[in-house]
């Protein structure tokens, strides 16, 4: 098996490519990325199996042309918004199959279009396999089938600029509490403002409470297009410490990321001054699912940091795959395709402890 992280030598995609090359399941990791000097770099440190590929995705033919050569393609590239349906089109050419980590809504409506022509391809695609989306919605449906069905599911994630380094991140960010994203509500998708709706959340240790709001995430989009029944789904976001969601809201009312270009330039002046955000942060996130049917509930939540949390997800998707236990062709969410209690089982003996609220959190311990 000779998987292609693409991104491979970015904040998610190093991870992706750390935790593929100790598996036993693959035989060669490839990075591909624009960035030869760090490519380059991680190649060398993660040993033989791993050799670094220059790439560069916007160069559509020849993006074809090079994952022709692999078994799988494991895309870490973004901001998705920008190349989440551009690799996916690539992937389609090549008749590759692909795993990414798409945590932006509309990237994720494009990427499920191409359903039927991943089928007459013969390949997989599963988009959105990290932290948010992926955990979020592995941890939905685990709750989902314990209850045997749900009416309502409420996605909570925190992050801490001190627990990632990624320009990609930054874009994502400033792209998902910028304008109106989507919720599904009363059994239809309902646009609300982003950044609206504060709420305080409580998470596992050491993050504890943290302020969350209205964010622009795929799960409204693919939860109720898997689980049956629901009416309800809403995903609220936040950064600690809380003074970065007001300074966040503070760039969007200036009008400073409605636009690509402006998003990415802001992008780029914040993560060259990343260390100041820094200050007063935790080298953990979370993520914290609530899922309802009637009068029950069951609240799950992990939490780790941003890059074992993210990158372990798609690791383990690409084992999986290797081993012949993902067959279904066709593009699918985390949730449409995997079998979420055996995926989280494997996840949390890989290291990621999960929690289940009862009079306070309990690691989660699976049967």
């Amino acid at each position: 098996m000779k998987v292609l992280v693409l991104g491979g030598a970015g904040d998610m995609g190093s991870n992706v490519a750390k935790f593929l090359t100790e598996s036993k399941e693959i035989d060669e990791v490839h990075i591909g990325d624009l960035n030869k000097i760090r490519g380059e770099k991680l190649a060398k440190e993660l040993g033989e199996k791993c050799k670094y590929v220059f790439i560069d995705a916007k160069n559509h033919d020849e993006l074809v042309q090079k994952i022709k050569n692999y078994d799988l393609i494991a895309s870490t590239l973004g901001p998705f918004y920008e190349f989440g349906p551009i690799v996916a089109k690539a992937a389609l050419e090549a008749k590759v199959s692909l795993f990414d980590i798409c945590d932006d809504h509309d990237a994720t409506k494009r990427i499920l279009e191409f359903d039927l022509e991943a089928k007459k391809r013969n390949i997989t695609i599963i988009t959105g396999i990290g932290w948010t989306p992926g955990l979020s919605n592995l941890l939905a449906k685990y709750a989902y089938d314990i209850l045997e069905g749900a009416n309502k599911i409420r996605i909570f994630w925190v992050g801490s600029a001190a627990d990632s380094k990624g320009l990609a991140v930054i874009m994502h960010l400033l792209y998902a509490i910028t304008g109106k994203v989507p919720m599904f509500k009363n059994g239809e998708e309902t646009m609300v403002k982003a950044g609206s709706s504060r709420e305080e959340v409580e998470y596992p240790e050491p993050i504890k409470k943290a302020y969350c709001y209205y964010t622009g995430h795929p799960e409204p989009i693919t939860l109720p297009r898997y689980l049956k029944g629901l009416k309800e789904v809403e995903v609220k976001g936040g950064l600690i410490p809380d003074w970065q969601n007001k300074l966040g809201k503070f760039f969007v009312k200036a009008r400073l990321t409605n636009t690509a270009s402006k998003r990415r330039r802001l992008s780029k002046f914040l993560h060259k001054i990343e260390d100041v955000f820094r200050t007063g942060g935790i080298e953990c996130s979370a993520v914290r699912v609530d899922v309802y049917k009637g009068e029950e509930k069951i609240s799950l939540a992990a939490a780790d940091r941003m890059g074992k949390l993210t990158a372990l997800p798609i690791a383990i998707a690409c084992e999986l795959y290797s081993k012949g236990k993902i067959n279904e062709k066709g593009c699918f969410a985390a949730e449409g395709i995997l079998d979420a209690k055996e995926t989280l089982k494997i996840i949390n003996s890989k290291g990621i402890r999960f929690y289940e609220y009862k009079e306070g959190w309990n690691e989660l311990k699976f049967d």
